[in-house]
């Protein structure tokens, strides 16, 4: 189904796995401060939507097939639309946090709006579990744009994780 990809675009284990590899295959320390704080985001997401649907515990709409990847724990239930939060915070943080350019930011809106309109129209969700992945992306972007991790914080957390030199690019033993 045409929705489906839309569903696979904005799936939180995808989106880390490929962000995660990006700071190793690009392995520019320019890049490091949008890399870690895009990733902080990605996970702020997925730990607010886990907690939030354990709290609401609200059932998905009784249309909804059971077919869904992944769909352990939290996941099963309904509010709010993990997929709506993540297309959106996604959006947000390359318009206001770290701005790209203007037809990427067209892309990106339209991109959210697609995915969040599928999950209603893939009966996966209530209209208000995706106003509420939305709201949730709002706050999200917020608290990353609080928590900031500058240029030298984030180059030192990178090279702290993967014991590689942002300098020289060599391996440290």
């Amino acid at each position: 189904e045409f929705y489906d990809l839309f569903q696979v675009s904005c799936h939180g284990i995808p989106w880390i796995t490929i962000w995660l590899a990006s700071i190793w295959i690009i392995w520019n320390k320019s890049y490091f401060e949008v890399q870690v704080n895009f990733f902080i985001g990605l996970i702020i997401d997925i730990i607010a939507v886990s907690m939030v649907k354990a709290i609401a515990r609200r059932k998905r709409p009784p249309s909804n097939r059971s077919d869904m990847l992944f769909a352990v724990g939290p996941d099963k239930f309904s509010f709010p639309s993990g997929h709506a939060s993540r297309a959106c915070y996604i959006a947000f943080f390359f318009v206001w946090l770290h701005p790209v350019r203007p037809l990427l930011m067209y892309i990106l809106w339209l991109w959210a709006a697609a995915v969040s309109c599928s999950r209603v129209l893939m009966r996966r969700h209530y209209i208000l579990d995706v106003l509420g992945g939305v709201a949730l992306a709002l706050v999200e972007t917020w608290v990353v744009y609080c928590i900031w991790f500058s240029q030298y914080t984030s180059e030192w957390l990178v090279t702290w994780i993967t014991e590689e030199s942002a300098e020289n690019d060599e391996y440290n033993v």
